[in-house]
Order: structure tokens, then C-alpha cells, then sequence
């Protein structure tokens, strides 16, 4: 249930915040193992898919929080699954802690 929260606590704060292009280190809840950050920008839209686990039921429950925040903050419904033709998607996985 805590990863739940922080999982949500996370994807609200980056809905949140504008994105601003920046060389400064990112304030990320909870703190990532590992940070890539590149140039451009990732544009939120109908074609971005988000793919889980369907074995793992606590990831499809983030995955529905997660849809359902951004239709209740943008009014734009993201899928779950495959990505369409442009390959756009979100990643949701658990990984073991190292």
C-alpha cells in the first residue's frame, strides 16, 4: 500500500509541476536507483499506451490510479496495452530492490 501512495504521490507532483528544459537535478518521490535524463520532451497525448504486468494485480491497480488521475486532470484517457503505430508508451514495472 505505501508504494501505492508513492507511486501516486509521484505521478501527481509531475502532472503538477510545468516542464521546464533544465540542467538541475530532478526532484523525484521516491528517489529513483537510476536517472537518464536526455533532451526533447515526451508529449502526453491518445497514442501513449500503458503497459503492465496483467499477471500482477498491484500493477494493474496503479495502472487504472494512474489512468484515471490523468482523465481527471486533462480529460485525456490513455490506453492500456500495446502502443499504436508511433510506439509511444509507459512502462509500469516492480523491480527488485538492489
Amino acid at each position: 500500500m505505501v508504494k501505492i501512495f508513492y507511486f501516486i504521490g509521484f505521478i501527481f507532483f509531475c502532472f503538477k509541476s510545468d516542464a521546464q528544459e533544465s540542467r538541475q537535478s530532478l526532484s523525484l518521490i521516491p528517489r529513483p536507483l537510476h536517472v537518464e535524463q536526455h533532451k526533447g520532451s515526451f508529449r502526453l497525448d491518445r497514442s501513449v499506451a500503458i503497459r503492465v504486468d496483467e499477471g500482477n494485480p498491484e500493477l494493474l491497480k496503479l495502472a487504472e490510479l494512474f489512468v484515471q488521475g490523468v482523465y481527471d486532470r486533462t480529460g485525456l484517457l490513455l490506453k492500456k496495452g500495446k502502443p499504436d503505430g508511433k510506439g509511444k508508451s509507459i512502462l509500469l514495472e516492480l523491480v527488485p530492490d538492489t
